[in-house]
């Protein structure tokens, strides 16, 4: 069906949005990356040749077009750059492909202005052509100027925690978005996603927590989501001066694009400093109850492992090693990409569990999670701290978390809280000056 051998390239299927008795209406992609929207227009010399309509088109275009923000036909007779007449034999692979001008192209077979693409009938064909939604990133200041790399990164992954946050239905079943492709000179980045009306309702649901500031804490903790999660990509926003836009791949689920820029969410910055002001980060509170197999994972990577369930004594899940690398996360000991921080490697090198344990107790006291528990409770240091009041703590200074999982977590720091005490090492309350320290 394809022409080969022509100045058009190597062609290959890219989607198919329309089928008849074979494809009649689809875009293809050359060997260059270029496009070409093509419709067929109709059988000639008794059925032995069908002919066809090539359309150069821009990937930019052929979204709109997919999302029916522009009619097939108008691509046809507004070409980007060339429209093709092409010949195919029905007998051979023996093409025939001719230029057709801007004013000759209403003497051919065009698609009726009425044809759209219907959601629920395109065909991908090509890898390329499996993503959900595309996030555009811009400087506001100027739309032509590229942000850095490590920017983008931090958007990316500030974006994909909030909508898998809110996709978590409490089911096995882990939610992803993540980048599949971008558009070569451009900050245009497509993500997929493993449930495409999951996170197109959890995208709505986030525009609606965006556009509703003066209900911010209740919808936060209706969604699940912790303030942190928006407070990082609000801020990321507003340090670089950024735009935003995500749009989806079509209107089946998600029926708008969603715009979101540093004036619009000024008030709700202010809400969320005030909040968080008060909380301790989920992702710094731990839920892995074992710390002998924490220790196992930081000595894997200290000696550049990967990490694999069978490798760990007592794990037999993906899901249980990440819980393990998230706790020694929230300890300082891992950094985000699993590499060991220089308190790790210290770890590590302790020989016995003694030395470890009692490491691990400065740790436990200089984090997030056990230095807020200590100033909730109103209390000195960790042992003055009651195991029994961990699932109230959790409660009253940890949003973002169901019940089932709020509750695992209180768990672990009270059993974290259990062991360590006894390793606990007791510092001077003496405060000296300059002239008394001796070094």
């Amino acid at each position: 069906m394809l022409p080969l051998d022509t100045f058009l390239g190597k062609l290959e299927f890219f989607e198919v949005y329309d089928e008849f008795d074979g494809p009649k209406c689809f875009s293809v992609i050359n060997n260059l990356k270029q496009f070409y929207l093509v419709y067929w227009a109709g059988f000639l010399d008794d059925k032995r040749s069908d002919s066809w309509l090539y359309s150069s088109i821009s990937e930019n275009r052929l979204d709109r077009v997919r999302r029916n923000e522009e009619t097939v036909r108008n691509v046809f007779v507004e070409p980007e750059l060339n429209t093709f007449y092409v010949l195919t034999s029905t007998s051979d692979r023996h093409s025939f492909v001719d230029f057709i001008s801007r004013s000759e192209i209403c003497n051919y077979n065009l698609p009726p202005q009425t044809f759209v693409i219907e959601e629920d009938e395109i065909e991908v064909v090509s890898k390329e052509s499996d993503w959900h939604f595309e996030l555009k990133i811009r400087k506001r200041t100027d739309i032509h100027a590229l942000p850095d790399r490590t920017m983008v990164t931090r958007v990316i992954d500030a974006f994909s925690e909030i909508i898998e946050c809110l996709m978590n239905d409490g089911t096995r079943k882990i939610p992803k978005v993540f980048p599949k492709s971008a558009i070569p000179g451009s900050f245009e980045v497509k993500l997929e996603t493993n449930d495409s009306e999951a996170a197109s309702i959890a995208i709505e649901e986030f525009r609606n927590i965006l556009s509703d500031a003066g209900n911010l804490s209740e919808n936060l903790k209706s969604a699940t989501l912790d303030p942190y999660r928006v407070k990082e990509l609000i801020e990321i926003i507003e340090q670089h001066n950024l735009q935003l836009v995500i749009t989806p791949k079509t209107f089946e689920y998600l029926n708008a694009a969603i715009m979101i820029e540093k004036d619009t969410h000024s008030d709700l910055m202010e809400l969320l400093e005030d909040s968080t002001s008060v909380l301790v980060d989920s992702i710094m509170v731990p839920q892995a109850n074992c710390l002998e197999r924490v220790i196992d994972v930081v000595k894997l990577r200290a000696k550049g492992e990967q990490l694999d369930e069978n490798k760990i004594e007592g794990i037999n899940s993906k899901r249980q090693v990440d819980y393990h690398t998230d706790a020694a996360y929230c300890l300082g000991l891992l950094k985000k990409n699993l590499s060991v921080t220089s308190a790790g490697r210290y770890l590590v090198s302790k020989e016995s569990k003694i030395s470890q344990y009692e490491f691990l107790a400065d740790r436990f006291e200089s984090s997030d999670f056990g230095w807020g528990w200590i100033k909730w409770s109103g209390v000195k240091n960790m042992c003055d701290l009651n195991e029994d009041t961990a699932q109230q703590f959790i409660s009253e200074c940890v949003n973002g978390l169901n019940n089932e999982t709020a509750a695992r977590r209180s768990s672990t720091i009270a059993r974290w809280l259990r062991e360590l005490k006894p390793y606990r090492r007791d510092y001077s309350n003496q405060e000296k000056s300059d002239d008394e320290m001796t070094f």
